[in-house]
């Protein structure tokens, strides 16, 4: 399988958010990842720490079998559309920065692409057959081979082909789904704890869609109460901020942004997630989140939010709002300095 770099990008918006998800034993078939269900290896810690701009991941595994345990991993990526909407633009179909160590140790990983359409049939070899790569597929439309308003631009004997075959509408837009994940081959020993991190930037929505204005409704009818669980305290915050102009950013609202992890995945390995604690970095004191997760938290300093639970079966994925998780003055934005890595790297003191 031909791997493709993950690529760097700016302004990753999607309309209705986006997720990342556990590691799992998986592969890719006809709709997207398969996830199965292990009996031997087992999840005995997870430490999740997120912020808007980047999210760590630690893992501990132990395989609790007397035979070594080698399995293919799997890292899902949500699946994104090939012509998003107007206000979901994302970037390229990959986290930025992703990586994947095991035991300390860098580990190699191929990237996994598949299209596939709304009915679930998988055209990713009807697409091969009329010349794209998987890197093609992956980067549509985001590739140079795009015009305007993600029109693809192909042969004329290629774009009939595919008009033929469904794959685009009149506009010569394409209306499959990419599906792309990373995998790789590890191998469990018996008895033997394996230390698995990852580090990623991850898919995020923000502008118009996900900005603060009293009373609206985001699209698809979500809003902070019903779909974050905002507090009243919150809401009354953000109507506050929004009444000043300081506060906007260009699309007029108080900006905000939405960052999804898929949690159910951990079901998968043998008792869900034994001891799991997700920190939340505000990044700045004046940010405020809210979520639905189940978990309890505690405030450890002024950005800084943490939920301990033992014995997870994760019955939800975790959707977090981060509001004015940026201030503006003006048409000044006084959004924290970012380099690549968060303001304030979390720490895992408690693995061993």
């Amino acid at each position: 399988m031909k791997t493709f770099p993950v690529l760097t990008f700016t302004a990753a918006l999607l309309s209705g958010g986006t997720a990342m998800t556990n590691d799992g034993f998986g592969s890719l078939g006809v709709g997207g990842v398969v996830l199965g269900h292990t009996d031997k290896v087992a999840m005995v810690k997870e430490e999740l720490s997120i912020n808007p701009f980047f999210i760590h991941v630690s893992y501990i595994f132990e395989n609790e079998s007397d035979q070594d345990v080698s399995e293919t991993i799997s890292f899902p990526l949500p699946p994104y559309p090939a012509n998003p909407h107007e206000s979901g633009v994302i970037a390229n179909g990959q986290p930025d920065g992703f990586t994947i160590t095991v035991d300390g140790q860098p580990r190699r990983f191929e990237t996994r692409v598949r299209a596939v359409m709304e009915d679930g049939r998988d055209v990713t070899d009807l697409l091969k057959a009329q010349g794209f790569s998987e890197r093609d597929i992956a980067l549509t439309p985001y590739e140079h081979s795009i015009q305007d308003e993600h029109r693809l631009d192909r042969a004329p004997e290629v774009l009939k082909a595919l008009g033929k075959a469904g794959l685009i509408d009149e506009e010569r837009k394409p209306l499959w789904i990419n599906h792309v994940a990373y995998e790789w081959k590890e191998t469990f020993p018996a008895h033997k704890p394996v230390k698995v991190y990852h580090g990623y930037r991850p898919f995020s929505s923000s502008g118009a869609w996900s900005g603060f204005v009293p009373d609206h409704n985001w699209d698809e009818g979500e809003d902070l109460i019903k779909d974050f669980c905002a507090s009243k305290a919150t809401i009354d915050k953000l109507t506050a901020l929004y009444k000043n102009p300081d506060y906007h950013d260009s699309y007029g609202d108080v900006p905000g942004t939405v960052v999804e992890y898929v949690l159910t995945t951990g079901n998968s390995w043998k008792d869900g997630i034994r001891d799991f604690t997700l920190k939340i970095d505000k990044v700045a004191p004046y940010t405020l989140v809210a979520t639905c997760f189940e978990g309890k938290f505690t405030k450890q300093d002024g950005v800084t939010l943490i939920s301990h639970i033992k014995n997870f079966h994760p019955k939800e994925n975790l959707r977090l709002y981060f509001g004015n998780y940026w201030a503006w003055v003006g048409s000044q934005s006084m959004r924290p300095s970012f380099d690549g890595s968060p303001s304030k790297t979390p720490e895992f003191p408690n693995v061993p």
